[in-house]
Parts: C-alpha cells; sequence; structure tokens
C-alpha cells in the first residue's frame, strides 16, 4: 500500500500511555507521511516537545508520571501557539470543559475512527 503523503514533513508528537493506542496513531500517522514521535506520559511529551520541534501533539489525558492535562498546561506556557488535540476515552462530564479550560485545540474520543482522526490533524497544520 503506498503512503498518502498528505502529512509530509509534519512533526506530531503521540503521547499515550496505551501501547496499542499509542502504535495504532503512530501508524496512522506515519501512513500520512508524518514523522512520528511518541512518550508514554506527560513527562516525556514536555520533555520531547522542550528538545525538538514539533507542529501538532495528539495527547492522552489519563497518563502516568504527568497527566495530560498538566503536560498541556507546561507545553501551552511555553508555546500558545501548538495545536494539542486530546485524545482520550474519558468521556466524564466536563471534561471536554476542562479541556478547553487548559487550552487544548480540539478533542477526540477513543474510539476514534482514522478519518476523523486524519480530518481533526489537517485542520490545525
Amino acid at each position: 500500500m503506498e503512503k498518502n503523503r498528505k502529512f509530509d514533513g509534519i512533526n506530531i508528537l503521540v503521547a499515550e500511555d496505551d501501547a496499542s493506542s499509542r502504535l495504532y496513531a503512530k501508524s496512522l500517522l506515519e501512513n500520512t507521511g508524518a514523522d512520528v514521535i511518541t512518550a508514554s506520559n506527560g513527562a516525556e511529551a514536555v520533555k520531547l516537545f522542550s528538545e525538538r520541534h514539533i507542529d501538532l501533539i495528539l495527547m492522552d489525558l489519563l497518563m502516568p508520571v504527568l497527566s495530560g492535562y498538566d503536560a498541556a498546561a507546561q507545553i501551552i506556557q511555553k508555546n500558545k501557539a501548538i495545536p494539542i488535540i486530546a485524545y482520550t476515552a474519558d468521556n466524564s462530564i466536563g471534561n471536554k470543559e476542562r479541556c478547553e479550560f487548559i487550552g487544548f485545540t480540539d478533542y477526540l474520543l477513543k474510539p476514534v475512527h482514522k478519518e476523523t482522526m486524519l480530518s481533526t490533524i489537517e485542520k490545525y497544520i
């Protein structure tokens, strides 16, 4: 299968503690031509963001070491323009509003259909 190159040259950070969800997102995005870096917790995501050029972040909310909420808040303090998309299975009441308050750019609820994920990302790159 030939790659769809619509995200060629885009650096995406996938911060996700669940290995299967991380692999799904990484595989899907690499197939679009994106360069994908992964983090398995929020602290690792903040560190990678500080060290590398990142165009967009796909961030799980409930991760060990540092939550996605706290990681996003730290990253936004460094760069208010970075698109951060919440990527979560947590559909708690008020969760989406909390993400908006922190400064997340958008919100995806797992399981995410690949076309939904790609069209959401495409809006911000």
